[in-house]
């Protein structure tokens, strides 16, 4: 059995340089509306914390930093609900994304991974469906939209990444939590 850590891994070039980026986000919270009884209350609390702290906070983050580099993102959400709010909010800050699920077909799906590296838009906003198994050494960034619990999920999803990509050996993978 062998180890290696990333660090050893990018010296060796097996794997591109990694930076990675903490995002700070500010949520307002308001407290109970009157007409609303405590589970209402709690959901519509939880949206907010979803939307303001992940979605929204998503999108001004690309938008500011890495649209004007011009780089491919995946994005991962903690539900396909939330990745499609994700997406909404993304094209509405004039970001080409679109949304790939379990529900889709697995031709959809192809046809999606190919329009992705062609360049036909820039964010692929995912679950877990493309966690594993998923290589486009193009992807230059990895961005979760919610916490992540798990070290391992943070290190699959991560590894979409940081594949090597030969026409660009100065690449950067960004992993934004």
């Amino acid at each position: 059995a062998y180890r290696i850590s990333i660090p050893e891994a990018v010296k060796v070039g097996m794997l591109s340089a990694v930076q990675f980026i903490i995002g700070k986000v500010q949520i307002e919270i308001y407290g109970k509306r009157n007409d609303e009884n405590s589970k209402d209350y709690l959901e519509r609390m939880g949206k907010d914390i979803i939307r303001q702290g992940g979605n929204i906070a998503a999108a001004k983050l690309y938008k500011k930093i890495f649209e004007k580099r011009g780089i491919r993102f995946i994005m991962f959400t903690a539900s396909v609900n939330q990745g499609r709010n994700l997406v909404t909010e993304l094209r509405s800050n004039g970001i080409s994304a679109e949304i790939i699920t379990g529900e889709m077909r697995i031709n959809d799906r192809e046809e999606l991974f190919k329009r992705f590296a062609n360049n036909e838009f820039k964010v692929l906003v995912g679950i877990d469906t493309i966690k594993e198994g998923f290589d486009d050494p193009g992807v230059h960034g990895v961005l979760y939209a919610y916490p992540v619990g798990s070290m391992v999920d943070l290190i699959q999803g991560a590894g979409r990444a940081t594949r090597i990509h030969d026409s660009f050996p100065e690449k950067v993978a960004y992993i934004v939590q």
